[in-house]
């Protein structure tokens, strides 16, 4: 018992002293530290007079602000268009609650402590847009430009310890092309950049400073930057420092390095010592760290190393120690071939787009917990890369990234002009990037812009040479969707993000359509070609030498969820959900409003799997970037996502489920199509594309067919084999008679390696061989005519079959969703697919959800939309198109009615060329047929005859 409580006590003591001991590393902390963040004076200059007038000699007191923070979180500037102008131009851009564009300036008093005496100060400043100037009381300090990087000012010479200073900044969010204030040739424009950090259609276009605001204290001999090159090879770090000796003469100082893994927080792993002679000024210097048991980072153990450099020096008896801290990885990224490389290990790239929206604030998140939400929710659905759309994220995001294994493609503003000094400002920005972010392991890719061509490519190629000759840390590439009419090989990036395949051309298209907002009627193969598991993108990447990535992959639209609007507590307006609502309150759609978005959203989620699964199948594939996981609202509304534009669930799959076709380890299936009948043996190719990081040995899969229950009807193993990394690996064919199944039905093939997460399934349909001839007493006519009337005025039953191509005003019939969005609304019909009710009677010998699925792409394909906004406003046609949410018509394919004394069955599907030929035609037309002859038949809506008129006039 005594030992016990002895024990207990000596725990007590060791932790007072922990906590003593953290207590005083924080206290000089802060003594070296003044946080600047609070209230600012600031003021307003969108004339941009403040230089001439000389307001850095005033006390700003226009209004006050708090930073970090912007003008629109102050609630400065200009109140936006009110929502209802918005409606009438049908704006669907998000609306901030305050814009302003121009100059800021800042201002408040400092204090300088009177023991910074012989320190080296410096003013910093995170996350500025874009371009800050800085007075110390009358005095002009300097000015810099960065969207990507801290701005910090050297002020050592400005300030005396133990006095009081007026502090003034500018900032300048010009984005048009005005002289910057601080050149000294007014006529030049402003620089040429643009990135979506300043976009106004994604982050706005903010003023103000974001992060850190600080003014940190530094010893006469400091370190300036530190940076970490490790070797897997050697299980070495080399390390470069910059150190900065302001004594005034040559100093011998010592340098220690020590390491230790940060998620553990173990001991160190390695240490060691060095003398340094330094000259008076900066200076260079690299030394190696020898690590005993180095652990690598890669997407499944991302280890994480912290690095400590601690610098002693003496100057006049007086001993100065400086200490610096940063993060490394033992990572090395490279390319084999036309695949990229991680340790070695062959990595294939599952990424997203991260285009810079923040729905709530307006800017970049600061906040850890950000990150770990957006970053961790890719994660959880599969994804092992990030791509940053031509912006710069912050800090905590790669520290976020490291600890989850994210590989980070780092985005740069875009260079749109080829002058000398937007050139300059571009390769800069580049500099900085790799200098300030460059420790992080899950930094390994870098874009120069997007989509680029002609002269401006051509420099941002000749910038891209310059700074992977100064960091060969990265793989790096000119552009993303590189638009070239030759060969790609005249170029020397690292890699390709591209839609296009080899040369370039659109004949060879590598995303689910031709890339660019093209009508998915004839530009997208899921339109032009039946459905089928068999495509891959090999023959259109022959001739690269180098990997690719498909650029913007997906782009799959849904119908906007209008109750999202309760999600927008912050600055900014989303009006286009606004603007839904009124617009479907005008055609009496409100109430389907949710079953637009979950129909819509589960047709875009099959198209999603299969172009996820099309790059999977792909030998020595790159990878792929989608845009994207999440919904876009910058640029017209793009709701692309199967998350919102908050990361959050939209409902429709589960991360679990969306794993099954987008992980490390995929099996596939390749199979001609989708529809089989029971006088065919259903025949596929099952393969396995494996990116994981070892082997699987022994692996034996298995496969079921089950139907819509989920019972098992059929059931099999494969042979045993080896699973290898990094590549496709042939698995077996399968073939499943089906002479002995039940049909029609839906069906799921199934393939899974038990007690594992491996494991995907493909929907089939299976119809019966031969049809028997279905019973017909109905009048089967092609137009809406006297006949027609005729026959139901004598209560017969009708059916109209009206051919496609003579409804010319209505909506052509598309399998897919929008591509990107309606806003590419001259380019394709924005339709979003089918909505129908699976338990009305029509559908008895032809099964389906509730939503289009790949059964009905025939029918689809082959039909018209009729235009019913003249029905009566709560009529509902059986087959309802969804339609495009900056109009909502009344759409269908199907549609019943009582009419006079009979009744009436409207169909605009081509249900009588090749019939013989198109088996799920030919099956949709029998259930038509013995439903319009069954009992069952009884139209719940009566509809006047002329009604009916108004509907075939409209679309004449």
């Amino acid at each position: 018992m005594k030992n016990r409580d002895l024990n207990y006590r000596l725990l007590a003591i060791l932790l007072a002293g922990l906590i003593c001991y953290n207590n005083l590393q924080a206290q000089q902390a802060n003594a070296h530290k003044i946080d600047l963040s609070g209230t600012w004076q600031c003021r307003l200059d969108s004339a941009r007079v403040g230089i001439q007038n000389l307001w850095y000699l005033e006390n700003i007191n226009q209004n006050q602000c708090q930073l970090p923070g912007t003008t629109n979180k102050n609630k400065l500037g200009n109140a936006t268009v009110p929502l209802e102008q918005l409606v009438a131009r049908k704006t669907l851009e998000i609306r901030p609650d305050y814009a302003y564009e121009g100059l800021v300036w800042y201002q408040r008093e400092i204090e300088v402590p009177e023991h910074w005496d012989h320190k080296q100060i410096t003013l910093f400043l995170e996350r500025c847009s874009w371009e800050t100037g800085l007075w110390i009381d009358s005095v002009f300090v300097g000015t810099q430009f960065s969207l990507v990087a801290p701005h910090v000012y050297n002020i050592t010479d400005y300030l005396q310890p133990g006095s009081k200073h007026m502090l003034t900044l500018t900032v300048d969010n010009s984005v048009n092309k005005r002289p910057s204030v601080f050149l000294p040739d007014a006529s030049r424009d402003l620089i040429n950049l643009r990135g979506l950090q300043m976009a106004g259609t994604t982050q706005t276009n903010w003023n103000g400073i974001i992060g850190r605001l600080e003014i940190m204290a530094h010893e006469p001999v400091w370190i300036e930057k530190l940076k970490t090159i490790p070797n897997i090879e050697t299980g070495t770090v080399k390390v470069e420092l910059s150190i900065n000796n302001t004594s005034g003469g040559g100093i011998e100082a010592e340098l220690g390095l020590s390491s230790q893994l940060k998620k553990t927080g173990t001991s160190d792993e390695a240490s060691a010592k060095w003398k340094l002679q330094l000259k008076n000024g900066s200076s260079k210097h690299v030394v190696e760290l020898k690590l005993d048991k180095p652990l690598l980072w890669d997407e499944f153990e991302p280890h994480v190393y912290q690095l400590e450099a601690l610098l002693k020096s003496k100057t006049n008896a007086v001993t100065h120690i400086d200490r610096e801290t940063t993060v490394f990885g033992m990572r090395e990224i490279g390319t084999k071939g036309t695949q990229f490389t991680l340790n070695g290990n062959v990595v294939f790239l599952r990424g997203n787009l991260d285009c810079a929206q923040f729905p709530l604030t307006g800017y970049s998140s600061m906040e850890r917990e950000y990150w770990e939400h957006s970053l961790g929710t890719q994660k959880a659905y599969g994804l092992n890369h990030v791509r940053f759309h031509t912006w710069c994220p912050p800090e905590v995001a790669f520290r976020v990234a490291d600890s989850l294994g994210m590989i980070l493609e780092l985005g740069i503003p875009d260079l749109k002009a080829t002058d000398t000094y937007s050139i300059e400002k571009q390769k800069q920005e580049l500099f900085r990037a790799v200098d300030t972010y460059g420790n992080h392991p899950s930094f390994c890719l870098m874009s120069m812009g997007n989509e680029d061509k002609g002269e401006v490519l051509k420099v941002s190629h000749a910038n891209m040479q310059i700074v992977r000759d100064y960091d060969s840390r990265f793989l790096y590439t000119s552009t993303n969707n590189m638009i070239v009419s030759g060969t790609r090989d005249e170029f020397s990036d690292d890699y390709f993000p591209s839609a296009w395949g080899t040369a370039g051309t659109r004949e060879a298209p590598l995303c689910g359509i031709i890339w660019g907002g093209h009508s998915p009627l004839d530009k997208s193969h899921f339109c032009m070609e039946s459905p089928s598991t068999t495509r891959d993108n090999r023959k259109f990447i022959e001739g690269i030498s180098r990997p690719i990535l498909t650029h913007e992959s997906g782009q799959w639209h849904s119908y906007p969820d209008i109750s999202r609007v309760e999600k927008y507590t912050g600055i900014l307006r989303p009006d286009a959900y606004d603007i839904t609502r009124k617009s479907l309150e005008k055609h009496h759609l409100l109430a389907q409003a949710k079953d637009f978005v979950n129909a819509s959203g589960q047709l875009s989620l099959i198209l999603y799997k299969e172009e996820i699964e099309m790059n999977l199948r792909t030998p020595d594939y790159g990878g792929f970037q989608l845009l994207g996981l999440y919904d876009n609202y910058g640029w017209g509304l793009s709701l692309v996502g199967i998350l919102d534009e908050f990361w959050d669930s939209k409902g429709w799959i589960t991360p679990e489920e969306f794993r099954r076709f987008n992980s490390a380890t995929v099996p596939l299936l390749r199979m001609e199509k989708r529809a089989w009948t029971t006088a065919e043996a259903f025949t596929g190719i099952v393969e396995i594309a494996h990116y994981g990081k070892a082997a699987i040995k022994n692996a034996k899969l298995i496969w079921r067919l089950e139907d819509e229950k989920g019972n098992v009807v059929k059931n099999g193993n494969f042979p045993k084999f080896k699973i290898l990394p990094g590549q496709l690996n042939a698995v077996s064919s399968l073939e499943i008679p089906l002479n002995d199944l039940q049909a029609p039905a839906k069906y799921r093939v199934k393939v899974q390696l038990p007690n594992t997460e491996i494991r995907n399934d493909w929907d089939i349909w299976v119809y019966p061989g031969e049809l028997e001839e279905a019973e017909n007493k109905a009048v089967i006519l092609s137009r809406w005519d006297d006949r027609a009337k005729d026959a139901l005025d004598k209560g017969k039953s009708v059916l109209l079959l009206v051919p496609p191509d003579q409804i010319p005003k209505a909506v052509p019939g598309v399998f897919t969703t929008a591509f990107w969005g309606p806003a590419l609304k001259n380019k394709q019909p924005g339709t979003e697919g089918i909505l129908c009710d699976p338990r009305h009677p029509v559908f008895n010998y032809f099964p389906t959800t509730y939503h289009t699925n790949w059964q009905w792409w025939d029918l689809i394909q082959n039909s018209s939309a009729m235009v019913l906004d003249d029905s009566p406003a709560d009529y509902r046609p059986v087959v309802q198109v969804i339609p495009n949410f900056l109009e909502n018509q009344k759409l269908g394919m199907l549609f019943e009615a009582k009419v006079g004394n009979g009744k009436l069955i409207v169909c605009s599907i081509d249900l009588e060329t090749n019939i013989d030929k198109r088996i799920t035609a030919r099956q949709f037309r029998y259930s038509l047929i013995k439903y319009l002859n069954s009992v069952d038949f009884i139209p719940g809506r009566q509809l006047e005859s002329v009604v009916i008129d108004r509907i075939f006039k409209q679309n004449r």
